[in-house]
């Protein structure tokens, strides 16, 4: 640097760092707001499977090898849900599954498990 100030090249090398930075910046922005989403999403499909898993917890009736279905909005996103009831590996007990998937993709976005006594 001279008396007069910085020189043509230094400011070209102090933006171009700058730029870079910038757009660095920009897109771990757009990275982060992706995570975020995708966070959202989870646990709006958490609250969904655990909504069912209840609802066949305290079902009285339902075939230990039995499969039921359905929608459910939740925080303005709509998914599917899907139940399983398969019979457990000691007589007596049902293995309850819920799987919970955003509408229109194939990969479930949360699966939840639990296993029941069967009421005699």
């Amino acid at each position: 640097m001279s008396d007069q100030g910085f020189s043509i090249p230094e400011v070209m090398v102090a933006l171009f760092v700058l730029a870079v930075g910038g757009i660095a910046l920009a897109q771990s922005n757009s990275v982060h707001v992706a995570g975020l989403k995708h966070a959202e999403q989870t646990a709006l499909a958490a609250i969904v499977a655990e909504n069912r898993m209840v609802d066949a917890v305290l079902a009285e009736s339902g075939a230990a090898d039995a499969v039921n279905s359905g929608r459910a909005i939740q925080g303005k996103i709509e998914f599917e849900w899907v139940e399983r009831r398969a019979p457990g590996p000691i007589e007596g007990l049902t293995i309850i599954e819920v799987s919970v998937r955003r509408r229109g993709q194939a990969d479930p976005a949360y699966r939840l498990q639990s296993a029941i006594r069967t009421r005699s």
